[in-house]
């Protein structure tokens, strides 16, 4: 690495970038940490400052200065950017502490002890927790993921229009109601699919689910026995109004104001649900998330979801 008009080589820069391309870090991710060195010990040589013993509250004044310096083509650099950098810096002026070019305590004072309170799956934190305490960066830039953009529904039917071989529209609609990135996508292989003879079994255990979700989120229905009546038997109806289920005989006069309750959502070892009872009990289960959780919110049922009880739904027509 070469800094100054004179080409001269930056010893300790140049060692740490060997050390990377030992370490078998990859032609781009060395250039990267390159730059990322450079500007920090360009700006230590304007400033006047001694990066070898260079402390916090200078390495602040840097950071300032990438983050209010606009690049070359006139944006300022986002929090992501700065913390690239900054993990650059940190990892350059580690390895000089590790290699003795510099105080062991320049490098400490970058980092700071860290509980882990929650840990990422895998984590081995040890037989007694000892293993949570990391250590991580003292100084950080604010970074904010910009929210992903997504087609309106208009813009994804033109986008299915388009399509004119099947896997096209299979691609397309994985994306669309799968949530899967481009990438995750076009990496999937014909292991990581798995295919049920139909769509019954995973629509009854969905169903199912929107049913704990209501009660888990205080709107639970009563299913134990009849709101008319008290019998626990014959339940096939539930009231909008009350949430609570309705006998057989009871609900009879009044069966067209009433949803349908599938028996399959009373017993969960039932494994017999039709199309028909699926679509019932989305349709159930749909009412009240709509009327208790989504519409207070200004929110309606996804267009995923009506994907789904639509295949179901294509799924019963083929069977019959």
């Amino acid at each position: 690495m070469v800094l100054d008009s004179g080409l001269v080589m930056h010893r300790e820069a140049s060692d740490f970038l060997r050390a990377l391309h030992g370490a078998g870090r990859s032609t781009h991710t060395i250039r990267a940490y390159a730059g990322r060195v450079a500007s920090f010990l360009g700006w230590c040589a304007d400033q006047g400052v001694e990066w070898s013993s260079i402390g916090l509250p200078r390495l602040a004044r840097f950071k300032h200065f990438v983050e209010a310096t606009p690049r070359r083509d006139g944006r300022l650099r986002s929090g992501t950017t700065v913390n690239a950098i900054l993990t650059a810096v940190c990892e350059f002026l580690r390895f000089c502490a590790r290699t003795g070019v510099i105080e062991q305590a320049v490098a400490d004072r970058l980092s700071e002890p860290r509980w882990l309170r929650f840990t990422p799956p895998g984590f081995d934190a040890g037989e007694s927790g000892q293993f949570r305490t990391v250590r991580t960066r003292t100084l950080k830039a604010r970074a904010e993921a910009a929210f992903p953009e997504a087609f309106t529904p208009e813009q994804a039917e033109r986008v299915v229009a388009c399509c004119r071989r099947p896997r096209e529209r299979f691609m397309v609609a994985l994306l669309r109601d799968g949530g899967l990135r481009i990438g995750e996508a076009l990496g999937l292989r014909r292991s990581d699919l798995h295919l049920l003879p139909d769509s019954r079994r995973a629509g009854a255990g969905l169903a199912r689910f929107e049913l704990q979700l209501l009660t888990e989120l205080g709107f639970g229905l009563d299913l134990a026995s009849c709101a008319a009546s008290g019998v626990e038997s014959d339940l096939v109806y539930v009231s909008p109004k009350s949430g609570r289920a309705v006998s057989r005989q009871a609900g009879e006069p009044w069966k067209d104001r009433l949803l349908t309750l599938p028996q399959f959502l009373l017993e969960p070892s039932w494994d017999q649900a039709s199309c028909d009872d699926i679509i019932a009990g989305f349709s159930l289960t749909g009412f009240f998330l709509a009327r208790h959780v989504l519409e207070p919110r200004g929110l309606k049922l996804g267009d995923a979801r009506s994907s789904f009880i639509a295949a179901i739904r294509n799924a019963g027509k083929n069977v019959a």
